[in-house]
């Protein structure tokens, strides 16, 4: 959780939101391992997220201590909004 308060506020002062977070009850389908939680965050860009993820910002280094403790793994799914 520490991980991700932090991250939000990294999000938010490059143009993102957080849109859902949230815990993991079940899942419909078959995993390996059930996830803990669930976070849904829109980026201004691809070329913004990139950024932020790839580029060695200290805000990113000062929370990696949280990240490695807190996350057994991560699962990104990039996606463009469409309408139904």
């Amino acid at each position: 959780m520490r991980y991700g308060a932090e991250m939000r506020k990294i999000v938010e002062r490059a143009g993102g939101r957080f849109m859902f977070a949230g815990r993991v009850d079940g899942l419909v389908s078959e995993v390996e391992e059930l996830w803990d939680a669930v976070a849904v965050v829109e980026y201004p860009s691809l070329a913004k997220f990139q950024e932020l993820v790839m580029s060695p910002r200290p805000e990113m280094q000062a929370i990696g201590v949280d990240r490695e403790a807190g996350l057994a793994g991560q699962f990104l799914i990039l996606t463009t909004a469409t309408a139904f």
